[in-house]
C-alpha cells in the first residue's frame, strides 16, 4: 500500500512539473518576440488591458521595471485602490498574467478596477539592469533578501 501511494506521489509530481515546463516555455517564448519590449508589449497588451511601462532608480543604483496596469473597459476606468504585485522567488512580474484574463490575478484585480501596479526586483528579466554595473560584473550579483525588501521594495511604495 505504501508502495502505491509513494508511486502516485511520484506521477503527481512530474504531471506538475510537465505543466511548469510547459508554462516556462510559453513565457520564455513571450519574452523572445521583442528583447528590447517590455512586459507591457510582449504580456499584457496583446490581451487586451492597458498598460503602461515605469523604472525606478534604488538608492544602491539597481533600475528595476514597474507596470501600471488598467481594465480596458470603460466602466472601471476610475482607478480605485493600489495594489503592487511582487513575484515569487525565481519569477518575474509576467506570473501574474500566465493564465487567461479570467484566472489571472493581475488583470483580474484590474477588471474589478483596481490601481494594479507589477514590480519586478533588481536581477529578474523585466527589471533594467543597474547604474554602473554590468549583469556580467560579479558586484551586480552581490546582493541578499535585506537588499530586496529594503531597497527593491522601499522604492516600489515610495
Amino acid at each position: 500500500m505504501e508502495l502505491r501511494a509513494v508511486a502516485l506521489l511520484i506521477l503527481f509530481l512530474l504531471s506538475a512539473s510537465v505543466d511548469s515546463a510547459q508554462d516556462l516555455i510559453a513565457v520564455s517564448n513571450l519574452r523572445r518576440k521583442s528583447p528590447t519590449a517590455g512586459l507591457c508589449a510582449c504580456v499584457i497588451e496583446p490581451s487586451g488591458f492597458l498598460c503602461s511601462e515605469h523604472t525606478t532608480q534604488t538608492k544602491d543604483g539597481y533600475l528595476l521595471g514597474l507596470q501600471r496596469v488598467s481594465s480596458p473597459s470603460v466602466r472601471v476606468r476610475q482607478r480605485g485602490s493600489p495594489v503592487l504585485l511582487i513575484h515569487g522567488l525565481f519569477m518575474a512580474g509576467d506570473a501574474w498574467f500566465m493564465d487567461s484574463p479570467n484566472q489571472s490575478l493581475g488583470f483580474i484585480l484590474a477588471n474589478h478596477g483596481f490601481d494594479v501596479w507589477v514590480g519586478n526586483v533588481r536581477g529578474t528579466f523585466w527589471s533594467h539592469g543597474h547604474m554602473s554595473l554590468s549583469e556580467k560584473d560579479k558586484d551586480f550579483w552581490d546582493w541578499s533578501w535585506q537588499e530586496l525588501a529594503f531597497y527593491d521594495l522601499g522604492e516600489m511604495i515610495r
